[in-house]
C-alpha cells in the first residue's frame, strides 16, 4: 500500500505504552520524513508513564537517561480529517534497532511467531462512548430508547458524520449503534 501524500496536514504519531496510555508527538507535513527516519527523540520514561497520571514507574531500565527514536509507520498513516493525519509509531534505539519495551514492536513479534505456526491474529475493537456538551455534561436525549432507532434518528447528523469520517480515514466499521444508556453509542471496528 502506498503511503498517503500529506501536504498541508498536521501529522500525529502515537504509541500506546504498557500502561495503556496513548502518547503522541505532532509535526507539520514538512517534517514527516524526519518523523519516519531517523525519528523523533523520546526518553525511556515513555514506557513507564503510569495510567493514574501519578508519575513514572522508574526502574533501572526506565529513567530519563537516554534517547530513543519514535518513528511513524508511513505505510499505516491515514488522513483522518481535513488538515489532520495520524500514524502509529514504534520505538527504536540510536542504532536503529527495535526497543524491546515498545508495545507495537512486541505485538509485531507475537504476530510473527503466530505466522510461523501458520496462524493469524484476529483482534476486534469496540469503542463505547457518551455524547457530552462542551462543559462535559451529558447531552440530554429526548427520544432515546435502549438500542433503539430513536437514538440514531435524534443524532442522525452525528451518526452520518462519524461514519463518513471513518470511511475517509480508511477505518472499517462493523457496526455503529445506540447502547443502553441515554446518548451512549457503541462502534465495533471491522
Amino acid at each position: 500500500m502506498t503511503p498517503p501524500q500529506v501536504t498541508d496536514e498536521v501529522v500525529i504519531g502515537t504509541i500506546v505504552n504498557a500502561a495503556g496510555l496513548t502518547l503522541a508527538k505532532v509535526v507539520d507535513a514538512a517534517a514527516v520524513g524526519r518523523f519516519t527516519e531517523p525519528g523523533l527523540g523520546a526518553s525511556p520514561t515513555w514506557h513507564g508513564f503510569a495510567i493514574d497520571r501519578a508519575g513514572i514507574a522508574f526502574t533501572e531500565a526506565i529513567s530519563v537517561v537516554g534517547d530513543e527514536r519514535l518513528r511513524i509507520d508511513r505505510h499505516a498513516m491515514r488522513v483522518i480529517d481535513d488538515g489532520l493525519a495520524w500514524a502509529p509509531a514504534s520505538f527504536f534505539d540510536q542504532d536503529g534497532n527495535p526497543v524491546p519495551a515498545c508495545t507495537r514492536g512486541t505485538l509485531g513479534r507475537l504476530e510473527s511467531r503466530l505466522e510461523q505456526d501458520g496462524l493469524q491474529a484476529r483482534i476486534g475493537h469496540e469503542i463505547e462512548f457518551l455524547l457530552v456538551d462542551a462543559a462535559g455534561e451529558r447531552v440530554p436525549g429526548e427520544l432515546w430508547a435502549q438500542y433503539g432507532l430513536a437514538g440514531v434518528l435524534e443524532h442522525e447528523g452525528f451518526v452520518r458524520d462519524v461514519m463518513a469520517a471513518m470511511d475517509r480515514a480508511g477505518v472499517g466499521v462493523e457496526q455503529f449503534h445506540p447502547e443502553y444508556g441515554v446518548n451512549q453509542f457503541e462502534m465495533s471496528l471491522a
